[in-house]
């Protein structure tokens, strides 16, 4: 049977991670539903895979539960799971910046659209931050863009915090693979006192 690779992830405050857990590893269990996610007091990440007959039902459970919107799933289809069981994980972060304090829910980045995204990088007082690590740098980025030549996103906030000086009077545009990194790096810079913070909608 063809299967939907559903990946998906809000930031939004949860009170009761592990309760949480119980009542959505029951729910996708009874729906054949494998993948990794991660849940934390500050929301929810992950990837599964399900059958394709199972789609709306997962997603409409994910929509009631946890806020998500329908424009905030990506969605592709395989042949075969791609996944082996269902992992669900409690964490500090559902993305590791470590800075648990940083809160997207109460302030974050501008939104920019795809089909607005190159021209609005093209301008001259925007600095273009790419948040992926070094490995997914090398794989392609945007011409002119600053690599903050990282291993893991862990490792942004120092970045930030000894280059970051030369930026403070630009308008800065962030990008990052799923959007997930890239939006609490905006609310990073947000918290460090920075007006004009820009972030591509859904990543790359």
């Amino acid at each position: 049977m063809t299967k939907t690779i559903l990946a998906f992830y809000k930031f939004l405050h949860l009170q009761n991670p592990q309760k949480e857990k119980r009542k959505l590893a029951a729910f996708l269990k009874e729906n054949s539903t494998v993948g990794t996610i991660i849940l934390s007091k500050e929301g929810i990440n992950g990837t599964c895979s399900l059958d394709k007959d199972k789609t709306e039902r997962v997603k409409s459970f994910l929509r009631q539960n946890f806020k998500l919107k329908s424009s905030e799933f990506k969605q592709n289809v395989a042949h075969s799971n791609v996944f082996k069981k269902l992992s669900i994980k409690i964490k500090r972060e559902i993305v590791t910046l470590g800075l648990p304090e940083i809160d997207p829910t109460a302030i974050v980045g501008t939104y920019i659209e795809p089909e607005e995204w190159d021209t609005f990088i093209s301008k001259r007082e925007v600095v273009t931050i790419d948040t992926r690590n070094d490995f997914e740098v090398n794989l392609g980025t945007f011409e002119g863009s600053v690599n903050p030549q990282t291993d893991s996103f862990h490792e942004f906030s120092k970045w930030w915090k000894d280059k970051g000086k030369a930026f403070k009077n630009k308008k800065i545009a962030m990008f990052c693979t799923g959007g997930i990194r890239c939006e609490k790096a905006t609310s990073f810079l947000k918290s460090e006192g920075l007006e004009e913070v820009y972030h591509l909608k859904g990543g790359i």
